[in-house]
Order: C-alpha cells, then structure tokens, then sequence
C-alpha cells in the first residue's frame, strides 16, 4: 500500500475527510463529474437542507497522489 493511499485512509479514520451514507439523502442528481469524483446535490435528511456530495474515483493506485498533491497545491 502506498503511503500515499495510507494517508489518505488515516485522514478518513480521522474524519479529516468525511464519510457520508448515502441513505441520509434524498433527491440526489448528478450536477457534474471531474478527474477525482463525480459532485451530486441532494438534500440532507438530517440537516434538512441541500447539500452538494462528491463520490471519489479512487478506483486506482494514482488516484491516491493526485488527490494529496491537489490538496496541499
């Protein structure tokens, strides 16, 4: 495992990143979608207001650096 993807996973642990359920949402439709994820709106179940979601393609190993280089660019 690289210590890119370790990083990754430690900041969800750790809820630097959050991690939602989808079942706390309804209405979601898909608004757009980009290298790192696709971005939905929907509205929250429990904040009971309209949010904006992004699901993360990490489905590859270079998912993982491109993600921490964007973040600390």
């Amino acid at each position: 495992m690289s210590s890119k993807k370790v990083w990754f996973e430690s900041a969800i642990k750790n809820n630097y990143i959050k991690n939602f359920d989808y079942t706390k949402f309804e209405n979601i439709k898909r608004i757009a979608s980009g290298a790192f994820g696709t971005v939905y709106r929907a509205n929250s179940l429990n904040l009971r207001k309209l949010v904006a979601l992004k699901c993360l393609h990490d489905d590859d190993e270079l998912f993982y650096e491109k993600f921490v280089k964007e973040k600390f660019a």
